[in-house]
C-alpha cells in the first residue's frame, strides 16, 4: 500500500490568477473591495497524480462581525466538476483548519471558493491532496475483523488498524486513557462513497501528519455498510481526538459520508447502536440517559452538536439518535441480568462480637437493567434494599429474628450504571460464636433477592467471637475505693469507678490489653506497653488496682530489677527469697519461701518524703501455699519505735497496708517478713508493689499498672498537619469574600461555565457586541499563618479570548499594600477547557496579601475572558504543641504552647531539671532531675513520673532514650578509688526488665571516664556512646562526646569508631547512614562525614581561628546539618560565633551567622525548616534571610 501527498500552497502569482467578485488581494491578503459581500475562486489546480481527498489550512483574521466560508470542488478532468463542498472551519493554533476532507476517487484538479463578509482578510491557502493505492480491500479488511473479549451485550466485529492498512510510521501519539463516559457521533462530511478504506486511510494521513495529530482522531469510523473500523491507536478508551475539550472520557464515531441531508443507512445505524451496546456494557452507560459531563449535561449517546456549535452529525443522522438509543438499550438489555449489582468498597469488619451491631459503608453500581426504586417500584410497589445473609463454616444459614436482620433503604432512585453509597448500613452478627461468611445482596422487596439472578454477592469471612470482660476495683493505697477514677483500654474505651470503685468493660474484643488506672483527674492517653498473656473469647479478668502515691520513696518496689536495693536474711538454707515472674503488675515480684518453724525477711532502708501526709505502706501479695499457721507481717522501724501489722491470707491477690507513725523526712526500715507455721509444709508468698508514701487521697498521682492482659506492642499513629482554608466562598456559590473592582466592564458571577457547583466568577468579556476597552477583576486579601509548614494556592481557570493581540488574561499577588509581588499568571488563551493552576505560597508567611484574578481587553478585535472556580488556599502547620523551658524560673518549667492556638500554654513545673538532658521520644518528655536523681518522664497535664533508674545519688544524668521511646538506655559511674567503674543499662521505656549491657573500667591515671549513650540506629539494633571525661573543666562552651563507640543492643558487642582523639562533637543521621563528628586541626575544627556503609569520609574544613565547635544537628531527612563555631579564646575579647548549614548531598557550606558576638549561643534544633538558636535572650529562628526571636525561654523541640 502508498499513501502520497501533494500540497499545494497559493502563492501571489496564485491568487492573483483566480477569480475576484468584489475582492482584492493586496498587501499579501484577501480581502472585499469596498463592499459588504465578495466572493474569490482561485484557478483550477491539477495535481501530478491522481487523489481521492483534499483537506486545507488557511490564515485569516476577523473583526467583529466578519465571516468567511470557504468551500472545495474536485473534478477528475478539469471540465466535470463535482458540487462544492463547504469545509468547517476550526483553529488550531494561529491556523485554520478543515475539520472535514472533500472526497473523489480519482480526482486529479481542486479548485477553492472564499466568500467574505465584512472586514474578514485570507492571508494564505493551502491545499493538500491525498492519494491511497494498493490499499486492502474491503472483503480482505472483513475477514481480519474480529470482536474484543468481554461479557454483557456482544462486541461488534470490528476491522483493526493492520487491516485496513494503518502506516504506524504516521502514529506519533503515544495513547492516554481516560474511562469512557460518553460516545459522541460524528459525520466526516466525505463522499462516503464504495471505496471506505481509501477514505479512511487520506482522513488517517490528514489528522495525523497535515493537522499534526500523530494519529487519527476519531476512535472508531463506521461505513454505509455497517463495517465498524478501528481509529485511534491504543484500544479501549484511549483519548482520541474529535470534540474539542471533551475528547477526555468520550468515545468519537465518525461516520463515513456527509448526513445533512443523507439519512444514514440501517446498516450504519444498526453498528452505531452496537457500538453503543458494547460501551453501555463495559461501561455501564445508559444509552437512554443523559448525565453531567465537563461542564454540561448531555445524553450519554449523543452528537457532536451536543458539545461545540457544529452542525455535525447533520440533521439526517441527528434526527436518528433517539432510535440509535433505544436499539441499543434493547440490545444491552436482551445480554444485561435486570437484577445485578457491583460492590466496589465496603468497610465490613473481618471479626465481631457475638450480637454486636456495627455500622457499614457500602460503595455500589447498578448493573442491571432494572432501576432501583427507592420508595416503589412502579410494578411491583415496593422498594429495594440492601439486606446480607449469614452461612456458618458448614455452609448453613443462620437465620437471624426480625429485628436482627437488617435492610438499608436507598436515598434515591439508582438507575443502570449509576452509582449509589450506603453510609450507614447495619449489620447485626449471630449470637453463636464461630466462623461464618457473610453475604451482601440486593432485594427487590416482595420480589427477589440478586443473587436469585445470579448477580454476585459480597462474601466477607467474619469470626463471631463471644466478648471479653474486664472488671475490678480502684483502691488507694489504704484500701480504700476510689470513686470517679478512670481506667482505660488501649482501645481508648474509658470506664469510671462508681462509689464502690468499681469499674467494668464489658464489650471488648479477645486478645491482648494493656489496662491503666487514673486518680480523679484530667485524662491523657500513654503509649500501650508490654506484657503477657491474652483472654480468650467469653473470659472475664477481674482486677483490683491500687495507686501508689506520687511520693513513693521505695525503690525497686515493683521488683522489676530483680532484688536491687534489698537486703535478704535467710537464717537457715531451704529457706530463700528470689526474683520471679509471678507479677501482679509488670514483669517483677518476689518469691519468699520459709522452712516449717523459720522465717525469711526482706528489708529496705529509706528516708520518708520531706512533706509527707499520713505516711502508709503498702504491697500486693498472694500465698499459693500457706498454712493458717504461717504469718506474713509488715514491720516498720521509726525512731519512735516499730511498727507492727500481721496481714491477713486470702485467694489471689490481696492488698496490705499499714500506717507508719514517723515524721517527715525521718530514716525509716521497712521490713516484709515471712513466717513459717513450725508443724506446717514450707510456706510461699509472693510479693508486688510495695510502696511508701502519703496515704489514701493524699498519694494520688498518675499510676500505669501493667497485667497479664497487655499489648505486647502499642505504637501512636504519627501527628498529622493541621490545615485550614484561608478563603472565604473559593466555590463561588454564595456572594462573600471577594471584592468585585470597579471597572468598566466588571466582573460578575455566572453559572456557564462552573467547574464544579452552580456558579463561577468570570472576569473579562464574552460577547463580541460588548468589547471595550477595561480593566476587569475580583480579589480577596487573607494573611499566611506564619507558623505555617505549607500554603497551597489552587484553581480552576478556563480561557476564552477570540483577540489576536494585546488582551491579557491575568493572576496578581499583591501586598498588603496594593503593590504587585509576584504575577502568578499570565496569558492570552483561548483553550475553553477548565485547567488547574497551582503556587505555592509559603515564601509568603507572615504577610498578608491579595490574590487577584483578572482580564484586560483592548477593545479592538475580539474579546478575552477568565472564568474562575474552585479556588483554595490551604494553608497547614504541624500539629501539637512546642516545648520551651524556662529555667529562671522557681522553680524552672516547661511551656508547651498548642501549635493551632499559640495563646494555649501548659505550664509544668519541673524541679532540678538539667536543661542540657532535656530530651523528647515517644510523644513523652524526658528529663534528668537533681532534685531525685532520677531520669524523670514527663506526661502532659500529670505530675512528672520518675522512672525508677536504679541510679545512686549524685549519679550523672547520662542517658538516651530511642526516638519512638520504646527503648531507654543509661549509665552509672561508681568511683573503686583508683578506677572509675561504669556500667551501662538497656531497658524498655518505663525502664521494666533492665539489664546490664556493657562495663567498663576507666583509671584516674589514663583519665576517670564513664559512657553516656547519645545516639540509635533507626532500627535499634545500635547505641552510640562517648566515653565522657568526669570531672573536666575550664572554657567549655559545647557538650563533648569524645572516644564514640557503637554498641550492638542484643549482643552487648562494642565496636570502636575510631573517632580522634580531639573529636568533640558527633552526631548520626536520622536514616542512620552518616556519622558526623568534629576533629580539632590546625587551630579549627573540621567536620567529618562518613558514611556508615562504605566507611568513606568526607572532610568539610573549618574556619580558621576557632577552636570550638558543637550542636551537630541534622535535618529530619537526613539532608542536610548545622553546627556552631566558637573562637573559644575568652583572653581574645566578647565570643564570637558562627553558624554554618552543610548539604550532605553536595558538601556545600551556607553562612547563616558569621562572627556574631554573643555571651552564649548553642544549637537546639529545627522548626518548620528554620535553625533554632538559644541565646541569653532566649531562642531565635535563624534562615538565609536573618534572625527572628520568638520565645523568652529555651526551645525544645515539638510533641506530637
Amino acid at each position: 500500500m502508498e499513501l502520497r501527498a501533494y500540497t499545494w500552497t497559493l502563492s501571489a502569482e496564485d491568487f492573483e490568477a483566480g477569480e475576484f467578485t468584489q475582492t482584492v488581494f493586496e498587501a499579501g491578503q484577501l480581502q472585499l473591495a469596498r463592499a459588504e459581500r465578495g466572493s474569490y475562486v482561485t484557478a483550477a489546480h491539477r495535481a501530478p497524480f491522481s487523489f481521492i481527498a483534499v483537506g486545507a489550512e488557511w490564515r485569516a483574521s476577523l473583526s467583529a462581525g466578519a465571516t468567511f466560508e470557504l468551500a472545495l470542488r474536485l473534478s477528475r478532468d478539469g471540465h466535470t466538476w463535482g458540487d462544492w463542498q463547504p469545509l468547517y472551519g476550526e483553529l488550531q493554533g494561529e491556523r485554520w483548519f478543515g475539520e472535514n476532507l472533500v472526497t473523489l476517487e480519482d480526482a486529479q484538479w481542486m479548485q477553492a471558493r472564499f466568500t467574505l463578509r465584512g472586514a474578514a482578510r485570507v492571508e494564505g491557502l493551502t491545499l493538500t491532496a491525498i492519494a491511497v493505492s494498493g490499499a486492502p480491500t474491503l472483503e480482505q479488511a472483513r475477514a481480519q475483523a474480529r470482536p474484543l473479549s468481554s461479557t454483557g451485550a456482544p462486541q461488534p466485529y470490528i476491522i483493526p488498524r493492520a487491516a485496513w492498512g494503518a502506516d504506524e510510521s504516521l502514529m506519533t501519539w503515544p495513547p492516554e486513557y481516560a474511562p469512557a463516559k460518553k460516545l459522541i457521533l460524528h459525520h466526516t462530511v466525505t463522499s462516503g462513497g464504495n471505496d471506505p478504506i481509501a477514505e479512511i486511510q487520506a482522513i488517517y494521513y490528514y489528522h495525523a501528519v497535515v493537522r499534526g495529530w500523530g494519529d487519527i482522531g476519531y476512535n472508531y469510523l463506521v461505513d454505509k455498510a455497517g463495517n465498524i473500523y478501528e481509529g485511534r491507536a491504543g484500544g479501549l478508551d484511549v483519548i482520541g481526538a474529535h470534540t474539542l475539550g471533551y475528547n477526555a472520557g468520550s468515545v468519537g464515531i465518525g461516520n463515513l459520508g456527509n448526513y445533512s441531508s443523507n439519512v444514514p443507512t440501517s446498516a450504519m445505524r444498526d453498528a452505531n447502536a452496537a457500538l453503543a451496546a458494547w460501551y453501555g456494557s463495559r461501561s455501564y452507560l445508559h444509552p437512554l440517559e443523559e448525565s453531567l459531563f465537563n461542564d454540561r449535561v448531555t445524553p450519554n449517546i449523543g452528537g457532536h452538536r451536543d458539545y461545540d456549535a457544529t452542525a455535525c452529525p447533520g440533521d439526517a443522522f441527528y434526527a436518528q439518535l433517539p432510535a440509535i438509543r433505544t436499539a441499543a438499550w434493547a440490545l444491552l438489555s436482551r445480554y444485561t441480568s435486570p437484577y445485578a449489582a457491583a460492590y466496589l468498597g465496603d468497610t465490613t469488619p473481618s471479626r465481631m462480637l457475638s450480637g454486636s451491631t456495627v455500622e457499614v459503608s457500602h460503595t455500589l453500581r447498578n448493573v442491571g437493567t432494572r432501576t432501583w426504586y427507592h420508595l416503589a417500584d412502579p410494578g411491583s410497589g415496593t422498594p429495594y434494599h440492601l439486606g446480607y445473609h449469614w452461612y456458618d463454616d458448614a455452609g448453613d444459614q443462620y437465620v437471624q429474628p426480625p429485628a436482627e436482620d437488617h435492610r438499608t433503604p436507598l436515598l434515591t432512585d439508582i438507575p443502570y450504571g449509576a452509582l449509589t453509597t450506603f453510609p450507614s448500613a447495619l449489620l447485626t452478627a449471630p449470637h453463636t460464636p464461630g466462623e461464618y461468611t457473610l453475604k451482601w445482596d440486593m432485594v427487590h422487596e416482595g420480589v427477589t433477592w440478586f443473587a436469585a439472578y445470579g448477580s454476585p454477592t459480597l462474601d466477607v469471612n467474619i469470626t463471631v467471637t463471644e466478648p471479653v470482660t474486664i472488671t475490678g476495683f480502684i483502691r488507694d493505697n489504704r484500701g480504700a475505693a476510689v470513686p470517679g477514677a478512670q481506667a482505660t483500654v488501649m482501645t481508648g474505651t474509658l470506664a469510671t469507678t462508681d462509689a464502690s470503685g468499681y469499674y467494668s468493660f464489658t464489650a471488648l474484643f479477645p486478645g491482648a490489653y494493656t489496662l491503666q488506672a487514673y486518680e480523679p483527674a484530667p485524662f491523657t492517653l500513654p503509649n500501650g506497653d508490654p506484657a503477657y498473656l491474652p483472654l480468650s473469647g467469653g473470659e472475664t479478668a477481674s482486677v483490683t488496682l491500687v495507686l501508689a502515691p506520687g511520693d513513693d520513696v521505695i525503690r525497686n518496689g515493683g521488683f522489676e530489677a530483680g532484688l536491687e536495693h534489698w537486703t535478704v536474711t535467710l537464717p537457715v538454707t531451704g529457706t530463700y527469697a528470689r526474683a520471679s515472674d509471678q507479677a501482679h503488675t509488670g514483669h517483677g515480684a518476689v518469691e519468699l519461701s520459709a522452712s516449717e518453724g523459720r522465717y525469711v525477711a526482706l528489708q529496705q532502708v529509706t528516708r520518708l518524703p520531706a512533706a509527707v501526709v499520713s505516711p502508709t505502706l503498702s504491697l500486693r501479695f498472694t500465698a499459693p501455699a500457706a498454712d493458717p499457721g504461717d504469718v506474713l507481717r509488715l514491720l516498720v522501724g521509726t525512731p519512735a519505735g516499730v511498727v507492727s501489722r500481721t496481714l491477713p491470707y486470702g485467694a489471689g491477690w490481696q492488698h496490705g497496708w499499714t500506717g507508719v507513725a514517723a515524721a517527715s523526712g525521718e530514716t525509716v526500715t521497712v521490713t516484709v517478713r515471712l513466717e513459717a507455721d513450725a508443724d506446717a509444709l514450707p510456706t510461699t508468698v509472693f510479693l508486688d508493689e510495695i510502696t511508701l508514701g502519703s496515704g489514701g487521697a493524699y498519694g494520688w498521682r498518675h499510676q500505669r499498672v501493667y497485667l497479664p492482659l497487655a499489648l505486647r506492642e502499642h505504637s501512636e499513629t504519627p501527628s498529622s498537619p493541621a490545615c485550614e482554608e484561608l478563603l472565604i466562598n473559593g466555590d463561588f456559590e454564595t456572594r462573600e469574600g471577594w471584592e468585585i473592582l470597579p471597572t468598566v466592564y466588571h466582573a460578575a458571577y455566572v453559572t456557564a461555565p462552573a467547574h464544579a457547583g452552580s456558579w463561577a466568577l468570570r472576569a473579562g468579556i464574552v460577547e463580541p457586541e460588548a468589547n471595550v476597552y477595561s480593566y476587569s477583576s475580583f480579589q480577596q486579601s487573607f494573611t499566611v499563618p506564619a507558623n505555617a509548614v505549607s500554603a497551597d494556592l489552587s484553581a480552576w481557570l478556563y480561557s476564552v479570548s477570540t483577540a489576536p493581540e494585546s488582551d491579557l488574561q491575568y493572576l496578581l499577588l499583591l501586598d498588603a499594600g496594593g503593590a504587585v509581588l509576584k504575577t502568578l499568571w499570565h496569558n492570552r488563551d483561548d483553550a475553553r477547557d477548565w485547567q488547574p493552576f497551582t503556587f505555592d505560597l509559603l515564601p509568603y508567611a507572615g504577610q498578608t496579601v491579595t490574590l487577584r484574578f483578572g482580564a484586560y481587553n483592548d477593545g479592538e478585535d475580539g474579546v478575552t475572558a477568565l472564568f474562575v472556580d474552585d479556588v483554595s488556599v490551604q494553608a497547614c502547620h504541624e500539629a501539637g504543641e512546642l516545648v520551651f523551658l524556662d529555667t529562671a524560673a522557681a522553680p524552672p518549667a516547661f511551656h508547651l504552647v498548642s501549635r493551632s492556638t499559640p495563646s494555649d500554654t501548659l505550664v509544668l513545673p519541673a524541679p532540678g531539671v538539667d536543661p542540657l538532658s532535656v530530651q523528647l521520644a515517644g510523644g513523652h518528655l524526658y528529663y534528668w532531675s537533681w532534685t531525685t536523681n532520677h531520669v524523670m518522664r514527663l506526661l502532659p497535664s500529670e505530675t512528672p513520673v520518675a522512672l525508677p533508674l536504679p541510679a545512686p545519688g549524685g549519679a550523672y544524668p547520662a542517658f538516651s532514650v530511642r526516638p519512638d521511646g520504646s527503648q531507654l538506655a543509661w549509665s552509672i559511674a561508681e568511683d573503686l578509688g583508683e578506677a572509675l567503674l561504669s556500667r551501662l543499662y538497656l531497658a524498655d521505656g518505663l525502664v521494666l526488665n533492665p539489664r546490664l549491657l556493657v562495663t567498663r573500667t576507666y583509671s584516674y591515671a589514663a583519665g576517670p571516664r564513664y559512657l553516656d549513650p547519645f545516639a540509635w540506629s533507626s532500627d535499634g539494633r545500635t547505641l552510640y556512646a562517648a566515653q565522657m571525661y568526669a570531672g573536666i573543666g575550664g572554657y567549655i562552651l559545647f557538650p563533648w562526646k569524645p572516644y564514640a563507640l557503637a554498641i550492638d543492643t542484643a549482643t552487648g558487642v562494642v565496636r570502636a569508631l575510631n573517632v580522634p582523639t580531639c573529636g568533640c562533637d558527633a552526631a548520626l543521621s536520622p536514616d542512620g547512614l552518616t556519622f558526623a563528628y568534629l576533629n580539632y586541626v590546625d587551630g579549627r575544627q573540621d567536620l567529618v562525614l562518613r558514611d556508615l556503609a562504605t566507611g568513606a569520609e568526607r572532610v568539610i574544613p573549618g574556619t580558621p581561628g576557632y577552636g570550638q565547635c558543637g550542636d551537630l544537628r541534622f535535618t529530619s531527612d537526613s539532608a542536610r546539618l548545622v553546627y556552631a563555631e566558637a573562637q573559644g579564646d575568652p583572653s581574645a575579647g566578647p565570643e564570637r560565633y558562627n553558624l554554618r548549614l552543610v548539604s550532605l548531598a553536595s558538601g556545600e557550606v551556607t553562612p547563616l551567622l558569621s562572627a556574631v558576638e554573643e555571651p552564649s549561643l548553642r544549637v537546639v534544633g529545627w522548626l518548620e525548616g528554620d535553625v533554632v538558636i538559644v541565646t541569653e535572650s532566649g531562642s531565635e529562628r535563624v534562615n538565609a534571610a536573618g534572625r527572628t526571636h520568638f520565645s523568652p525561654y529555651r526551645y525544645i523541640g515539638r510533641l506530637p
